[in-house]
C-alpha cells in the first residue's frame, strides 16, 4: 500500500505498532459447580498513541452455558441475553485481529484480562495475540494520582471526574478507562506547571519540584496563618474547600491525633460534613479531620525550629581526691580554707641527698591542682604524714652511716 508521501509503501502491521488497543472482558464468576471464568462480552476501542484519534472498535457478547446468579448481579448480562450470541470460537479471528502488534491497554489488564484471553486461545489450541506493549492503567494511576482519590477502583475514578458510574460491560467500561487516564494524565501535568493561591486568582511563583506521584506539593505564598488559637473555622474552612478543589496539598497545626499540635502536611480530598469534617491523606494514610480542631493553616511548609539553646562546655574537670587506705586510724582532713597546724618534725641530720629534693621539688611543681587531701598522699607534701616519713628516712640514713662506718674499719684493718 502506497503512503502518497514520497516515502515508499506502509504496512498494515506498521500502522498496528503505532496504535493501543483498550480492551475489557466480562465473564462469569467461578462458583463451587464451576470453577472456569467464561468470557461474556468482550469490547475494545483503538486509539492512534500520539493523537488518541479512534480507529477501531469492536464489542460483541459471547455465549457461554454458565452464567451464575452471580455474575448477573455484577454485568447485569443474563442468559436471556447470550442466546443466539457468538462462541468464543466464533469471534476468536476478529479478537485476534484487533489485539495482535498491538500496545494492549486496559484497567489491571494485567492480572485479570490478559491471562484470560490467553486460556481461551489455548482452550482452541491456538496461538494467542501478542502484545507489543502492555498500560494497565492500575498501577500507573497507583503511582500518579493516589492522593486523589480513596480508591482506584474504575467506578470511583469515573466519578470523580462526572464520567458516571461503571457500567461493567466491554465497549463502555474500554471507553472509560481511556476517558479516565486522559483526565487523570491531564490533572497530573497541570498540578506540576500550573498552580494557584487559595483565593484561586494568581499562579503560583514557585511550581512545585515533587515527583508527579505526590501530589502533596505545597504551593508557595506569603499568605500564612500561624499555629494560634485565634485562626477562625470559617477561614480554615475556605483553605481546605480550596485544596479540595485544586487538589494541592498545605500545612496544618492539629491538636488531634497521636501528636497533638503539631504540624502536619494534608492533601484534602471531600467533605464528610460541610466546614465541620473532611478526609484527607496524610502521613501515608487516609484519614478524617476536624475543622475546630486546626489551629493554623501553612502553605510554604512548617515554621522553622527555634533554634535550639547550646550549653556552654566546662574545659576543667575537677577529678576526685585520692584517699590514703585504711591503716585503722582516723585521719581528718583540714579545711581548704583554714590556716592547716603542722605537727613539729623530727630532726633530721643535714646529710640528706640532694637528688631527694631535687625530686621532691619537681614532683611539687608538676601538680597543677591542689586538694585538701594532697598533703596525706604526695611524699614530697608537709601535712600529717609528714612525721612518719621523716621517721623512715632517718633510719635509712641512720643505716647507710653505719654500714659506710663498717667499710672504712674493714678497708683501714686491710691496710
Amino acid at each position: 500500500m502506497d503512503r502518497g508521501d514520497g516515502g515508499g509503501s506502509w504496512s498494515f502491521a506498521d500502522t498496528k505498532a503505532e496504535e493501543i488497543a483498550f480492551y475489557d472482558l466480562e465473564t462469569t464468576i467461578p462458583s463451587s459447580t464451576y470453577k472456569e471464568r467464561d468470557v461474556l462480552e468482550f469490547g475494545a476501542v483503538v486509539v492512534n498513541k500520539k493523537t488518541l484519534r479512534e480507529v477501531d472498535s469492536f464489542s460483541t457478547l459471547v455465549f457461554s452455558p454458565n452464567v451464575t446468579a452471580r455474575s448477573v448481579e455484577c454485568n447485569k448480562i443474563t442468559k436471556e441475553m447470550l442466546q443466539g450470541q457468538p462462541s468464543f470460537a466464533d469471534v476468536a479471528d476478529r479478537i485476534y485481529t484487533i489485539l495482535h502488534g498491538r500496545i494492549w491497554a486496559g484497567h489491571n489488564i494485567e492480572k485479570f484480562d490478559n491471562p484470560i484471553i490467553f486460556d481461551e486461545f489455548k482452550k482452541l489450541k491456538r496461538e494467542p495475540p501478542q502484545p507489543i506493549g502492555v498500560i494497565d492503567t492500575l498501577p500507573l494511576l497507583r503511582k500518579i494520582f493516589s492522593t486523589h482519590v480513596d480508591n482506584m477502583k474504575m467506578n470511583t475514578l469515573g466519578k470523580y471526574f462526572d464520567l458516571g458510574d461503571e457500567e461493567h460491560r466491554g465497549e463502555a467500561d474500554a471507553r472509560m478507562t481511556l476517558q479516565v487516564l486522559k483526565n487523570c494524565c491531564t490533572t497530573v501535568v497541570l498540578e506540576q506547571h500550573f498552580s494557584t493561591t487559595p483565593s484561586g486568582t494568581s499562579p503560583s511563583e514557585n511550581p512545585p519540584k515533587s515527583n508527579p506521584q505526590v501530589s502533596s506539593s505545597v504551593a508557595a505564598s506569603s499568605s500564612v496563618t500561624s499555629c494560634t488559637q485565634n485562626t477562625s473555622e470559617t477561614s480554615t474552612a475556605t483553605y481546605i474547600e480550596n485544596g479540595i478543589n485544586s487538589r494541592k496539598a498545605f500545612w496544618i497545626c492539629y491538636t488531634g491525633g497521636s501528636t497533638p499540635g503539631a504540624w502536619r502536611q494534608i492533601a484534602p480530598t471531600k467533605w464528610v460534613q460541610k466546614d465541620k469534617t473532611f478526609y484527607a491523606h496524610s502521613r501515608g494514610a487516609h484519614l478524617m479531620f476536624r475543622v475546630d480542631k486546626i489551629t493554623g493553616v501553612r502553605l510554604d511548609g512548617p515554621p522553622p525550629e527555634p533554634a535550639k539553646e547550646e550549653k556552654p562546655k566546662c574545659d576543667v574537670v575537677e577529678t576526685a581526691p585520692i584517699l590514703p587506705e585504711s591503716t585503722g586510724t582516723e585521719t581528718t582532713t583540714p579545711s581548704q580554707h583554714e590556716p592547716q597546724e603542722v605537727p613539729p618534725a623530727a630532726e633530721v641530720p643535714n646529710t640528706t641527698p640532694a637528688t631527694t629534693n631535687t625530686a621532691c621539688s619537681s614532683a611539687e611543681s608538676s601538680s597543677t591542682t591542689t586538694h585538701p587531701s594532697d598533703s596525706e598522699t604526695h611524699p614530697c607534701s608537709h601535712g600529717t604524714l609528714a612525721p612518719l616519713w621523716l621517721t623512715n628516712h632517718s633510719a635509712i640514713l641512720i643505716g647507710c652511716a653505719v654500714e659506710t662506718l663498717f667499710l672504712l674499719g674493714v678497708w683501714w684493718r686491710a691496710h
